[in-house]
């Protein structure tokens, strides 16, 4: 029975590794080299806008399949952890930080909905909290 629980957990725990490196790398990677690469070659020239729109197009099918991976596996992850109290719980450090990072989360849902090219910036930033407060949610576990 061990074996097959850290083989689920395991797995769950992967995926939701990699779609997270696919969401917010790609946010990263747009926003930080990307998107001021082109910027300085074009110039905000007529060439910019069509090509920004395309890798838009692009990315936002990653982002369309790595969110309810996210939602799904985040999910069984909490429901995991012995710390987790709840979704809505302050009732100790992990589900604190847990909410912070929902609230975020979905901050960066709505952000990515509306896909606004500008807002990939902040979403990317957004995005490097949550992945900062994985960290501390894997550390305060008890």
């Amino acid at each position: 029975m061990y074996l097959a629980n850290v083989l689920v957990y395991g797995s769950v725990k992967g995926i939701h590794n990699l779609a997270t490196a696919v969401w917010v790398g790609g946010l990263m990677q747009l926003s930080f080299v990307v998107l001021p690469v082109f910027k300085n070659r074009l110039k905000e020239g007529k060439e910019l806008r069509p090509l920004l729109m395309d890798i838009q197009k692009r990315s936002s099918l990653l982002v369309a399949i790595s969110i309810p991976i996210l939602v799904i596996t985040g999910v069984l992850e909490s429901w995991h952890s012995k710390d987790f109290l709840g979704f809505f719980s302050f009732g100790n450090t992990y589900s604190a930080l847990l909410l912070i990072k929902y609230i975020l989360v979905i901050a960066m849902i709505c952000i990515a909905i509306s896909r606004k090219a500008m807002m990939a910036f902040a979403n990317a930033l957004i995005g490097i909290v949550v992945i900062i407060l994985s960290g501390f949610c894997s550390v305060v576990r008890t």
